[in-house]
């Protein structure tokens, strides 16, 4: 067949595979429109249907149970209900009607379910119409109850007939859906079937035209492409008679003279190479040990570079002269200088001025000769004018000869090391004091008490406005500066321990610090966010740390001054500089304007009885540093003669809500019940007595714990048992409070005891609660303290009393708390 009918058969293929295709498309179209339309006007219809169905017999029953519910004299307006009934009775049976032709039409396989609805339906109504009919009637109680239950049984059976047609319908609406989907789905996947399949017969047909066509001369190309990129022996098998076919043999004529002329050529260029391979072979040899010698110097290099750049330690070289010529990033970070402000430096420009003539002695003895290395402390400069201690080893490098050639250096930050080291040095001095102090606080307090609760007592016989009053009350008013100096001494001691509340440091900071500068000529100024963390702290303790640094504020200021007071919220890492437990702190700083402190006094001003003042004790300082440090926290001072200082306070943040202690009660409290006094003081019982007698309570006493576990077992067996108890923490020789208080929770697991001491050897007077206590009494305490926190204590017992009561069927009837036990 010749070029031009092959052409045309072709197109004429083309033609008819395109025809199929339009008509595939236009019949799967046609399918899914009906689909459709069956799915709009026979399934949604009877849906609709059946829901307007179920919406008329809900507002039957709904209407006939709110009628039926009215109370008796509201049934009026029968007429209404009865219209709304019958209004509401005709679009059941409308749509009723509608459901049924639909039924009929289209799915008469669902008859059934219309007669279901239709008797469910026709019984709801005449359920309804009766209930309604009773009520209107007057006729309540048993008989329309029972009326109502069974018509709310019609309702309920009429809903699950009409929920049973509607998931059914769903369901095959669901379906329809699914088919039409499906449709949908499929029309373009079976017209992209065919179009494949016509797009194959196509390609079929192509190559089979190709062949006929194409194929002798892509032959022909493919053979002169090969010839072009070299290969002289290609030849093309071409059998036809045409034009083509002569072609083709005037290619393989051409070809077969180029190879000829090839292998010539090739033969010559071969004998070339043999020689020039030899003299290659030698090179390459040579080259490859040359490579292999670098490679080996620089895998050297790399890894003293990597074990330099990445060692902890501070690495330096320098020259004999001492100039820097080499640092890694250790030590670039612990003096603050950046690599290439470094180079060319002599070390005496970073060193800190004093350890300079130390530093480059022991450095030109090495230099000549008279040691290989030394070994020093020695402190260091930061760019930003910090002091860092290092701890630094220096090495003399020399050549194959024996001549020095560099040095080597290798420094390590001990400034934080030394700085803790400082610290326990401080707290030992500290600790050492705080023996003694607490011995002596523990006897004092004692005797305090004593002498202010007589003083109280005496000051409440005499009359109010003599001169006996006058002079009591001004001894009352030594003795509890005595009882602050005590608290003073205790906060040296180990088991001083704060009594912690969980509080806000705003309103503590500015009440505190306002009072020591009434009078002068100095203010505060604070900068405290509203969102200031809680921390637990001991409210008194805190409050004379505070004083302490404000009134050195205040005396760094002769003229007077702005003394600026601020709160922050802070994170402590594990790499920062201070001697605390990572977390969350609040920072407390009160900064001055004043004289400031010589640097040769900032390592002292902690120290006890270190003062630089005439009139001080040396006491202020060392009390706050102890206060702090028994909070878990630290306090350090950054001063600069002539511009001032800075205290810095740093609390541990708690997770707890504030609290807010109850007001000491400012006379004495009434109350009543038993209580149970344990003492090893005489004096302090006999006081203690006379004053709760006086506030109304009976009291009985006991010397140690022993006698107070007998005395509150024989009070629970005679059926008295004790409202409350008072025990002395310390019992010299016998069982103290913390030991009588297991026993006693072992005996009543709900007593109620109070704690009191002068000086505990442990944290149960900041913890009592711990420990089973329901609160706590300081010792020395006046009578008003004591008695506002027994009546305190004792709301509880009357609570408890109360509920029982209550519990009981009591709560009319009164109870006897005076001699009563707990509830």
């Amino acid at each position: 067949m010749r070029f031009h009918g092959k052409i045309f058969l072709g197109f004429y293929l083309m033609l008819s595979l395109v025809v199929v295709v339009g008509y595939a498309g236009n019949y799967q179209v046609s399918s899914t429109i009906v689909k459709f339309n069956a799915v709009r006007h026979e399934t949604l219809p009877v849906i609709s249907a059946v829901q307007d169905i179920r919406l008329a017999g809900q507002r039957i029953s709904s209407a006939a149970s709110e009628y039926c519910l009215r109370t008796v004299g509201h049934e009026a307006h029968a007429d209404r209900i009865d219209d709304l009934l019958r209004q509401e009775k005709d679009e059941y049976s409308a749509a009723l009607s509608e459901y049924e032709k639909l039924v009929s039409a289209y799915f008469p396989e669902e008859r059934v379910f219309y007669e279901k609805l239709a008797a469910a339906g026709s019984r709801l109504i005449d359920l309804s119409g009766q209930l309604v009919l009773l009520r209107q009637e007057g006729i309540v109680g048993a008989e329309l109850l029972a009326k109502k239950m069974e018509a709310d049984g019609a309702a309920k059976y009429f809903q699950g007939v009409v929920a049973r047609i509607l998931t059914y319908e769903e369901q095959e609406l669901e379906q329809r859906d699914k088919e039409v989907a499906e449709a949908a789905e499929n029309g373009p996947r079976n017209l992209l079937l065919i179009c494949l399949l016509v797009v194959v017969v196509g390609l079929a047909s192509s190559v089979l035209l190709s062949r006929q066509l194409a194929g002798p001369l892509v032959r022909l190309a493919q053979a002169a492409d090969l010839l072009g990129r070299g290969e002289s022996g290609v030849r093309v098998k071409i059998d036809s008679r045409d034009e083509i076919g002569h072609l083709a043999a005037t290619f393989n004529q051409m070809a077969a003279d180029l190879e000829a002329h090839h292998n010539n050529l090739a033969r010559k260029v071969q004998e070339k190479t043999a020689e020039l391979s030899a003299a290659n072979d030698a090179l390459r040899r040579e080259n490859v040990e040359r490579q292999q010698a670098e490679a080996t110097l620089q895998e050297k290099e790399a890894e003293l570079r990597a074990i330099i750049e990445g060692s902890a330690t501070g690495i330096t070289v320098s020259d004999l002269a001492g100039r820097i010529l080499q640092t890694n990033p250790a030590f670039q970070k612990m003096i603050g200088y950046p690599a290439d402000e470094l180079l060319g430096k002599t070390f005496a420009q970073f060193t800190y001025p004093d350890d300079v003539a130390a530093n480059r002695e022991v450095f030109e003895e090495m230099v000549a000769g008279a040691r290989d290395h030394f070994h020093m402390s020695k402190r260091y400069l930061r760019q930003d004018g910090q002091v860092v201690w290092g701890q630094l080893t220096v090495s003399l490098v020399r050549d194959g000869l024996g001549q020095p050639q560099f040095v080597v250096g290798m420094v390590e930050d001990v400034s934080v090391r030394r700085q803790l080291e400082e610290e326990r040095g401080k707290a030992g001095k500290l600790e050492s004091i705080g023996i003694l102090a607490g011995g002596i606080a523990h006897d004092f307090n004692n005797i305090l008490t004593a002498i202010l609760g007589n003083i109280s007592l005496a000051r409440r016989a005499a009359e109010a406005d003599s001169v006996a009053c006058r002079r009591l009350e001004a001894a009352e008013r030594a003795t509890l500066r005595a009882r602050g100096l005590t608290h003073q001494l205790l906060s040296y001691a180990k088991g001083g321990a704060p009594l912690i509340r969980t509080t806000s440091v705003a309103e503590l900071i500015k009440d505190v610090t306002t009072f020591p500068l009434s009078g002068s000529n100095s203010r505060c100024e604070y900068d405290i966010p509203a969102d200031i963390w809680a921390v637990a702290i001991d409210e008194g303790q805190m409050s004379q740390v505070l004083q302490n640094i404000v009134n050195n504020a205040q005396q760094a200021m002769p003229d007077g001054g702005v003394i600026h007071v601020a709160g922050e919220n802070v994170v402590v890492g594990r790499d920062a500089a201070l001697p605390v437990e990572p977390g969350r702190y609040v920072r407390i700083s009160i900064r001055d304007h004043g004289c400031g402190i010589a640097p040769a006094h900032l390592d002292q001003i902690f120290d006890p009885y270190f003062t630089t003042k005439e009139t001080g004790s040396g006491l202020g300082l060392a009390t706050s540093f102890s206060i702090v440090k028994n909070h878990q926290g630290h306090i350090a001072v950054e001063s600069e003669e002539g511009r001032g200082s800075e205290f810095s306070i740093y609390l541990p943040v708690t997770t707890g809500e504030s609290t807010v202690r109850p007001e000491v009660a400012r006379t004495l409290v009434a109350g009543s019940g038993r209580i149970l006094l344990m003492d090893d003081e005489e004096f302090i019982r006999g006081f203690a007595v006379e004053t709760l007698r006086e506030a109304g309570y009976e009291v009985e006493v006991a010397a140690d714990g022993t006698e107070a576990l007998a005395l509150y077992k024989q009070a629970r067996a005679a059926g008295q048992p004790f409202d409350a108890v008072i025990l002395d923490l310390t019992i010299p020789g016998g069982m103290g409070g913390r030991e009588t208080m297991e026993q006693l929770l072992l005996i009543d697991p709900a007593v109620r005891a109070i704690v009191s001491s002068g000086y505990a050897k442990d944290a149960i007077m900041a913890n009592y609660q711990q420990y089973g206590f329901a609160d706590v009494v300081p010792k020395p305490y006046k009578i008003e303290e004591l008695t506002g926190t027994l009546a305190e204590v004792l709301k509880g017992r009357d609570a408890s009393r109360i509920e029982d009561g209550e519990q009981n069927g009591l709560a009319g009837e009164g109870s006897n708390t005076q001699q009563g036990g707990r509830g």
